[in-house]
């Protein structure tokens, strides 16, 4: 699935590796935001746009391939 079109996603390439990956980023984007709700008062990830989500999704994707590339945790589904 890595770098084709995803139905629903308004990027022109999907980056996840797979499905496991495109969930478990989703998972960290909506915590990472929560905390800059309850920080900031910004919106929550659910308040956010569809595209925003999205784009919120691919940082964390580069987050969590950073943090197994750094050897700070051990990542199993998206790989």
């Amino acid at each position: 699935m890595e770098g084709t079109s995803q139905p629903g996603v308004k990027s022109p390439r999907w980056p996840f590796a797979n499905q496991a990956e495109y969930d478990d980023a989703r998972k960290l984007a909506a915590a990472r935001q929560q905390i800059a709700h309850e920080a900031t008062y910004l919106d929550t990830f659910d308040e956010l746009t569809p595209h925003d989500q999205e784009m919120s999704a691919v940082d964390a994707l580069h987050y969590l391939r950073a943090g197994r590339r750094a050897g700070l945790f051990e990542y199993a589904r998206g790989e």
